[in-house]
């Protein structure tokens, strides 16, 4: 079957041997247990079709761009032993579904770290987390790539070849790279080796044989400060880490995770003490006016205002007593009605 024509192709490259170990290498990163669990928009793909991801969607992701044409790229994907590409050449799959329960993922968590403190940036298309693609992939800027691959070669350059697994760059809701960068190494051990060589906020004198890792001597232990163009980072756990986002969190939201709001806070609903007073203002002057039944109306019409604004608190759960400000508003409200039905009377 003919490949059908796709659309956005860059210039054709050579895929030479090497071309072809990274393209192939990139796309199985794309569908291993290393990326697909954390990629949301991957994963929505993969789960609405059965396993299959478009290729053309993958060939959109910012690291496969420069592999062109497609059609090459179908025929690298075609010798992969972990992944399947469709009779048509126009979708890929697992070979084998992946699979991950509670503890595989806590033992990930637990050889992964937490570096914080990189440079910010204000611009949301100057970084891009590779485990986060989506369709707006294409309009990433050259500075993005840039950035992107020289925080993961610096922090690659720190641990000796082949010992991590990936290097995930944390963005905030706007897509804006937020300074984080998580570190998930391949081994227990390799995570070890890693916290003997820079300071961090772990306790590394836990680390030792019965783990079957490694001994450290932590009184003789210097560690290296680590620090990018000037930046002191930080490093912690994958666990302190998600215990700072969650103490985070709870300063602006209550336990149930709704917004927590104080009787004395303002309500979206509830009209400013300023429109109130102007209310009541515009009413006193009408009623100074006239002392006919036209009174009787602006207060009544006042009352309906008023009410709406109490029933809105009252929803608060407050509870209302003889004594409070609604109760001398009713009474005083019955004397000016009564003032206005007899003032009526008189002028009959």
């Amino acid at each position: 079957m003919l490949m059908k024509e796709r659309r956005g192709s860059f210039a054709p490259i050579d895929f030479t041997p090497d071309i072809n170990e990274k393209c192939l290498r990139q796309v199985e990163f794309y569908f291993s247990e290393y990326n697909l669990p954390y990629d949301k928009f991957l994963r929505s793909i993969a789960e609405k079709n059965d396993g299959w991801v478009p290729i053309t969607t993958i060939a959109t992701f910012n690291r496969m761009k420069r592999y062109r044409p497609i059609d090459k790229v179908v025929e690298v994907l075609k010798t992969s032993t972990i992944l399947e590409v469709s009779n048509d050449g126009e979708n890929i799959k697992r070979l084998k579904p992946l699979v991950l329960d509670r503890k595989d993922k806590q033992e990930q968590s637990s050889r992964t770290l937490a570096i914080l403190n990189f440079p910010h940036d204000s611009d949301k298309n100057i970084i891009s987390n590779e485990n986060q693609e989506n369709q707006n992939a294409s309009e990433l800027t050259d500075n993005a790539k840039l950035y992107q691959e020289d925080i993961e070669n610096f922090i690659k350059t720190l641990s000796p070849k082949n010992t991590i697994n990936q290097v995930r760059l944390k963005r905030d809701r706007k897509r804006n790279f937020n300074g984080t960068v998580l570190v998930e190494f391949k081994h227990l051990k390799n995570y070890q080796n890693f916290l003997t060589l820079y300071d961090s906020d772990i306790d590394i004198s836990s680390f030792g044989n019965d783990n079957g890792s490694i001994t450290i001597n932590t009184a003789s232990c210097e560690r290296e400060t680590l620090s990018y163009k000037g930046n002191k980072l930080n490093i912690m756990s994958k666990k302190q880490y998600d215990a700072q986002r969650e103490a985070t969190k709870s300063k602006n939201f209550s336990g149930s995770g709704q917004r927590s709001r104080s009787f004395t806070g303002s309500r979206k609903n509830l009209p400013s003490k300023k429109k109130l007073l102007a209310a009541a203002s515009r009413a006193a002057s009408k009623s100074s006016k006239t002392r006919t039944i036209d009174h009787l109306n602006v207060a009544s019409d006042f009352n309906d205002f008023f009410s709406t604004t109490v029933s809105s608190v009252s929803s608060s759960n407050i509870s209302s007593t003889s004594s409070s400000p609604t109760s001398h508003y009713n009474n005083l409200l019955t004397l000016a009605n009564e003032n206005a039905i007899s003032s009526d009377e008189d002028s009959r």
